[in-house]
């Protein structure tokens, strides 16, 4: 479950931030346009598939939530204090070696903000694909097929 929320971040956060402005996620570089969606639309739309119509969803919810949390703060961690140390590139108006070129043109103040809720957009998602898990294996009960 946690990693159909975290495709569900990576296709929101992308898309939402490449309608915007292409040079947020990609610097000043273009991405091929079947890589572009392959990696931010397609990959993830086949691992949704996968989690909600073979796998059939997940029953509980804490653990994904608790998995979730450690997720965006240990990724959040690994890029504030490995990567972007290391980094020189991408470079911002405020810092450089961040994976994102948005992120080095933000202060720290505001990149906890935005890890923050980036945490809450995934706890939305989280809910979201439980429901949906919860909806389709009450129509497979109903269809008289045993649940998932």
């Amino acid at each position: 479950m946690v990693t159909a929320v975290a495709n569900a971040l990576v296709v929101f956060l992308y898309w939402r931030l490449y309608f915007i402005d292409p040079a947020l996620v990609n610097g000043g570089g273009e991405i091929l346009w079947w890589n572009e969606y392959y990696l931010h639309l397609m990959g993830p739309v086949l691992q949704w598939i996968d989690f909600l119509f073979i796998l059939g969803g997940a029953r509980r919810i804490l653990r994904p939530l608790a998995g979730l949390a450690v997720l965006v703060a240990g990724y959040s961690l690994w890029i504030e204090l490995a990567l972007q140390p290391l980094s020189i590139r991408p470079a911002g108006t405020v810092t450089s070696g961040l994976p994102y070129p948005f992120l080095n043109s933000m202060v720290l103040s505001e990149r906890i903000a935005f890890y923050g809720s980036t945490a809450v957009t995934g706890a939305v998602f989280l809910l979201v694909f439980w429901g949906l898990g919860a909806g389709l294996r009450r129509l497979r009960a109903k269809g008289g097929a045993a649940p998932a």
